[in-house]
């Protein structure tokens, strides 16, 4: 069978997405491996999602070859209302036995169960629809597992496929009933791995779609040497200096931590360091700030001690930020678009193993907000250095020890918070409600070391 004659994306080739319905599922095969690949997982893990990411990234889109579909791809708009992802579920429960939770994910990577604000799957496109366009393309199913043989050969998958010489019109009660959202909670079924799954296929398509699967930047290992602290010298000059014997401790220290240090002691270095001590391999880093002006500043240092290709910004101003960024390396307003775009799209997902973000980025997942699912890959092993968390009012800071409690229970998340000013009410509940009572996880700058002295001395001439 000639599948090359199928598009996936647009069918103007000057389109700078256009690509048939086979080099799409190729670039999207490559991007699920890529992208476990730099995930932290144990090897175990690894071999596990890279088989099922794969087998996902193989059958999500195979709906596509409906000529509906393929018709709206030609007009370049919406002649008839079809849902690619259902007809692709449709192949797989009737010709495979695939898991439910793959089941799932090729059915909702496009449009999720409960509404993100403008995405829905509809009881209409679940049930009735389905039949519509089945009625409409006689020949795709009476060779359904004659296209699903040839698709899987293509792609070299291993699937068996089922030999059912009576496909039915419906889906199986089961992922019906998973797809409607008043029937979802009264099946059993793991959700957290419904989630992920999901999550995990819609970065690889999104990734695959923008053809930066062979971008995605290799993890980094943090050295000392990367950051250490400097002073002022003659002639405008920097040199290096030695650490601190607060910073040398955070250099050893094992798990969450605050940090109560002045202004100006080297916090930063600090934290780097922590974060020098709890590293694993392909763990994300998450640097939290409360102002996009100090995150921008810390998108940029942190590059130079993580490769640009590494960094990113994550806050509701990024695109002004991406921008800005792009327009001093190209001087081309429309390419800085393009890039700053793109650049956004990329922050949102599982691309970046460094983010400087907003706490509200981080909120809005914990409270299940569009791109949750995905997060539960971002966050999981994360470091997560939550900085200035004394500006927030009293409902945020609420929010803030709640999303921290979530993220160590659900994501074994390790948390470092760190400020110059803490209320002492405020570190009293930080460390009971976060800590268990355990004040030895509060560091501060040692008065009996003449290094970490001075700077405590200076701060109060100050």
């Amino acid at each position: 069978m000639d599948f090359s004659v199928y598009k996936a994306k647009s069918d103007d080739p000057t389109h700078a997405l256009c690509m048939t319905l086979e080099e799409h599922t190729r670039r999207v095969i490559r991007a699920a491996i890529e992208l476990v690949n730099r995930l932290p997982f144990t090897q175990a893990e690894r071999t596990e999602w890279l088989e099922k990411a794969i087998r996902c990234a193989v059958w999500h889109d195979l709906g596509k070859i409906h000529p509906s579909f393929q018709q709206n791809l030609k007009k370049g708009t919406t002649v008839v209302s079809i849902r690619h992802e259902l007809i692709s579920l449709w192949f797989c429960e009737q010709f495979l036995t695939l898991p439910i939770d793959e089941l799932f994910a090729i059915a909702t990577h496009h449009k999720g169960i409960v509404s993100d604000g403008y995405k829905k799957l509809s009881l209409y496109e679940i049930g009735t629809d389905l039949a519509c366009h089945l009625t409409d393309d006689p020949q795709s199913v009476n060779n359904a597992e004659e296209i699903v043989k040839a698709w899987a050969t293509l792609f070299g998958d291993s699937s068996p496929v089922t030999n059912n010489i009576s496909p039915a019109t419906t889906y199986s009660d089961k992922i019906r009933n998973l797809l409607m959202k008043d029937r979802q909670r009264s099946q059993s079924v793991d959700w957290l791995q419904l989630a992920r799954m999901r999550g995990l296929l819609m970065a690889a398509d999104h990734i695959g779609s923008a053809k930066t699967e062979n971008e995605l930047p290799v993890w980094k290992r943090l050295q000392l040497t990367d950051f250490y602290p400097t002073a002022p010298a003659e002639n405008k000059q920097t040199v290096r200096v030695s650490f601190r014997p607060f910073q040398i401790k955070m250099q050893d220290y094992k798990g969450d931590v605050v940090l109560h240090a002045p202004t100006g002691s080297g916090k930063t270095e600090a934290a780097l360091s922590w974060v020098y001590a709890n590293q694993t391999e392909n763990v994300r880093l998450f640097y939290i700030l409360p102002y996009t002006a100090s995150i921008n500043a810390m998108v940029r240092r942190l590059k130079g001690i993580y490769g640009k290709e590494r960094v990113t910004a994550l806050h509701s101003k990024a695109l002004d930020f991406f921008y800005e960024e792009a327009i001093n390396e190209t001087n081309n307003f429309q390419r800085s678009e393009q890039i700053a775009r793109n650049k956004r799209s990329a922050s949102r997902e599982l691309f970046y193993p460094v983010k400087v973000a907003t706490l509200h980025q981080v909120l809005k997942h914990a409270l299940h907000g569009k791109g949750w699912d995905m997060s539960l890959f971002d966050y999981q092993n994360a470091l997560f250095i939550v900085d200035e968390f004394h500006t927030y009012d009293a409902h945020l800071t609420g929010m803030m020890m709640a999303t921290l409690k979530w993220l160590k229970q659900f994501c074994n998340a390790k948390i470092l918070l760190m400020s110059a000013t803490i209320p002492k009410f405020l570190l009293d509940r930080i460390v009971t409600e976060l800590f268990a009572g355990d004040k030895s996880k509060i560091i501060r700058p040692n008065a009996k070391e003449p290094v970490d002295a001075e700077i405590l001395i200076l701060n109060q001439i100050q």
